[in-house]
């Protein structure tokens, strides 16, 4: 069969398992080259100049090859007549998919198998080397070996993915492999899904600050009624914690009822945070999910009062230390101006660190922003990275410790106008 276009996703990274160039190339009968201008990005953004180095994998490409750049010209669609070569990542095919769009045209065995997984909590292009010592290692028909970088996961950034005929292989394998990384790169304790444990995980969970949390959210549920109590909800790390606290809570007490969140969108938010937002609404069992655009805080709150007057308690997570926290109390009637409603603030004497030492125990998906040098989300326009956490400058890229490693909690707020 011959077929007018066509889009290959995946296998162009810088492992041994990544073999679409040599595949193209090898179908239209021509070498794989060098190609100086993705060598010069590499380099840019890699800060790697070694040509010998596998990140330069990116780079040997068929020598027929043509380049569709992206606007930020940090890497291009590799194209080899009517063979459009994009990564697999999701995030970055959906978003290199439209450079191509307007090139197209319409037209009329039995063995018993094992398979492991192994989290690392290195970036792919970190480790390829060590990668694919081990490829070279295990050429055998009984192994077959997969690398993949993860874009979105907050507690590893590489699956690597072993199948072989026997148990024993799989072992061979992932002893050699954690040989040749740094030590404590290999994730022992990745939990799949940590929303299926609820509510066991977060009852059975041997800390105060949670039990309190529990109870009093317990308490707003039981007192005003599961249909009437709304989880303010805008993405961040604090509200986050506090959802997979009120998913348990329902769970144990009102198995039959749903979350509730509200978004009050007063500015422009990060990409990122509307997927993350968007992703959380589908791990949990949400019921209400009142998204409100407004001006300010005191508008959208008459809007949800108007549309949803059945409404009252709205728990929150307000800390001691956010601005407005120091005199509030845990169950707090709001001001007049701000309308009829209750605040339930469950986290109000909680730490920064203490915060992330539950979420990262917990293994609670949260926001990507927060792996990127982010420790406090508001507004796109007025949020920056936190100098405390920068790290050093790799090219033309500045790479950043993710917010749980912050030391001075002071500084938490400080990267927002």
């Amino acid at each position: 069969m011959i077929f007018d276009y066509v889009v290959t996703s995946g296998g162009i990274g810088p492992t041994e398992d990544d073999v679409t160039y040599e595949g193209v190339a090898k179908a239209f009968g021509v070498d794989l080259k060098l190609n100086d201008q993705i060598s010069a990005a590499v380099e840019s953004f890699f800060g790697k100049k070694d040509s010998s180095d596998a990140i330069y994998r990116l780079a040997n490409i068929p020598s027929n090859s043509k380049l569709v750049w992206n606007p930020s010209r940090d890497y291009p669609i590799v194209t080899v007549e009517n063979v459009f070569i994009l990564p697999g990542v999701p995030q970055i095919f959906e978003k290199m998919l439209p450079l191509i769009e307007d090139q197209f045209k319409s037209t009329g065995g039995t063995s018993e198998k094992f398979t492991r997984y192994v989290y690392i909590d290195k970036g792919e292009m970190t480790i390829s080397n060590e990668i694919n010592a081990v490829f070279k290692k295990f050429q055998l028909p009984e192994v077959q070996l997969g690398s993949y970088p993860s874009w979105t996961s907050n507690y590893y950034k590489t699956k690597f993915t072993i199948d072989a005929l026997s148990e024993q292989l799989l072992d061979d394998v992932e002893n050699y492999l954690s040989k040749l990384l740094p030590e404590g790169s290999i994730r022992h304790d990745i939990i799949d899904d940590p929303i299926q444990l609820l509510p066991q995980s977060v009852y059975n969970f041997d800390s105060d600050l949670v039990k309190n949390v529990v109870s009093l959210i317990e308490k707003a549920l039981q007192e005003h009624g599961p249909n009437n109590v709304v989880l303010s909800f805008n993405g961040g790390k604090d509200c986050t914690l506090l959802l997979h606290m009120y998913e348990a809570v329902l769970r144990k007490h009102f198995p039959t009822e749903k979350a509730n969140l509200l978004f009050i969108e007063t500015a422009e938010s990060f990409e990122e945070l509307e997927n993350f937002i968007e992703a959380t609404k589908k791990r949990y069992s949400i019921g209400g999910y009142y998204h409100i655009k407004s001006s300010n805080i005191i508008e959208g709150l008459k809007k949800l009062n108007k549309d949803s007057p059945n409404i009252y308690a709205i728990i929150l997570g307000t800390r001691s230390t956010d601005p407005g926290g120091k005199n509030a109390a845990e169950f707090q009637p709001c001001d007049p101006q701000y309308g009829n409603f209750l605040r339930v603030n469950p986290i109000l004497n909680w730490r920064y660190s203490e915060v992330w030492n539950i979420i990262r125990t917990l293994q609670i998906p949260y926001c990507i922003l927060y792996d990127q040098g982010y420790t406090s989300l508001g507004s796109k326009s007025r949020t920056k990275k936190n100098p405390e956490l920068f790290v050093e400058t790799i090219g033309k890229r500045d790479v950043y410790n993710p917010a749980y490693l912050l030391k001075a909690e002071e500084t938490e707020r400080c990267s927002r106008d």
